[in-house]
């Protein structure tokens, strides 16, 4: 009987930290989409441009983003852009610490719903100035999907 009640306990426990999802929930691709993604590479002290691409006939949504970096040898603030979408372009604020080597910097976003291009055949970009002399490493990637223009 221990066995049982042990048994039925441990795989409640595992359902409430592991709980299960359908399948759907974090597929939001609508019908005909291409999941994309872009990233860097790891640059040192240098500015970062990723984009999802124009294609004719297509239209790019943007799902989320994510840039991380380490200080650099005085402090600052850098602002990532996000361009390209419907709507003005996207700008956040990055503090920047001061000291060189630390981890201390990352800003990330998700959408939902995600956010087209402005029109068909236009590009998704993302950017990030350098972060400054010194700053060891910085990384941005984002993620999303193209459709068919009209869909």
């Amino acid at each position: 009987m221990w066995k049982r009640v042990l048994g039925a306990l441990s795989l409640l426990l595992l359902t409430a930290v592991n709980p299960v999802y359908p399948a759907d929930v974090y597929v939001r691709y609508p019908p005909n989409a291409l999941p994309l993604d872009a990233a860097s590479v790891d640059t040192a002290a240098g500015a970062i441009s990723i984009s999802f691409p124009a294609v004719a006939g297509w239209v790019n949504y943007v799902a989320g983003y994510r840039c991380d970096g380490t200080g650099a040898t005085a402090a600052s603030v850098v602002l990532v852009v996000l361009g390209g979408l419907i709507g003005p372009a996207m700008g956040i604020p990055v503090a920047v610490p001061a000291g060189v080597g630390i981890q201390d910097l990352s800003v990330q976003g998700a959408f939902d719903p995600p956010i087209p291009s402005l029109a068909p055949n236009t590009a998704i970009i993302l950017q990030m100035p350098s972060l400054g002399a010194g700053s060891l490493h910085a990384t941005c990637s984002m993620w999303g999907f193209r459709v068919p223009a009209g869909t």
